[in-house]
């Protein structure tokens, strides 16, 4: 019996893409377009052990012994280095604002089959995209902000590569290597050592589960997932026009 899938390839892959190169590239605006210059804001930073990823069900339709195998891999990442750039749309007051941000995140750890379906990839390094709309509160809410305590929530899509390096290309079934989530993002800013700091948690569920159903008949439901927490250091903070007095 063949597998019925719910859900296939997300119609909203191609806006991400359009999402995320314009925040990725913040900082080059920044010093292109001085006149947004207030607007823009990017961050570096990274974790340890802070990225586990969980892909969607991929099938073989030519397995033996079997009219299809399905397979999904489980990602983990060890090291991560990201990038995030924001373009504030709305700023109401130096505290409070609403933004488009993107960026990218890119894992050194390793991708596996799950342990339940024996099957799908494997290999080295992952890649994030993330593409939201956040409310930004407080700390770096906008580049004038002096407030030593801020939050951000934020809602959108990620995009996952897992892995970037397979190492079973010749396997019989793989899961994808490619594919795209809702996400939701939630973080708190304080300033350290005269730096804006972020703590941030983002995490990504597939709506709409896939579907299989086994030669016996059995029916089987699977997710995408991923769950990540980062810690990053907004660069270009403040930007303040007022004259320095002169003492």
């Amino acid at each position: 019996m063949k597998p019925i899938r719910l859900s296939g390839r997300s119609k909203y892959s191609k806006w991400l893409v359009f999402l995320f190169f314009p925040g990725l590239l913040s900082p080059v605006f920044c010093q292109a377009q001085l006149k947004y210059s207030e607007r823009f804001l990017y961050a570096m930073g990274g974790g340890f052990y802070n990225s586990f990823m969980v892909s969607r069900l991929g099938v073989n339709p030519q397995g033996p012994g079997f009219d299809s195998i399905p397979a999904q891999s489980f990602a983990i990442s060890f090291l991560s280095l990201s990038i995030e750039g924001r373009y504030n749309l709305v700023q109401l007051g130096s505290a409070l604002s609403l933004s488009m941000e993107s960026g990218a995140s890119l894992g050194f750890g390793i991708t596996i089959p799950t342990e339940d379906l024996k099957y799908g990839n494997a290999g080295l390094g992952s890649v994030s995209f993330p593409a939201m709309a956040s409310l930004n509160i407080g700390q770096s809410a906008t580049r004038s902000s002096r407030i030593p305590l801020g939050i951000v929530f934020g809602m959108g899509w990620e995009g996952n590569v897992t892995p970037v390096i397979a190492t079973n290309t010749k396997a019989i079934t793989r899961s994808p290597q490619f594919w795209i989530v809702p996400a939701f993002k939630a973080g708190l800013r304080v300033t350290t050592v005269g730096m804006p700091v972020e703590f941030n948690i983002r995490f990504g569920k597939q709506r709409n589960p896939d579907l299989f159903i086994d030669p016996l008949g059995n029916t089987r439901y699977f997710r995408a997932g991923s769950f990540h927490w980062n810690l990053i250091v907004w660069i270009n903070p403040h930007h303040d026009k007022r004259p320095k007095q002169i003492e």
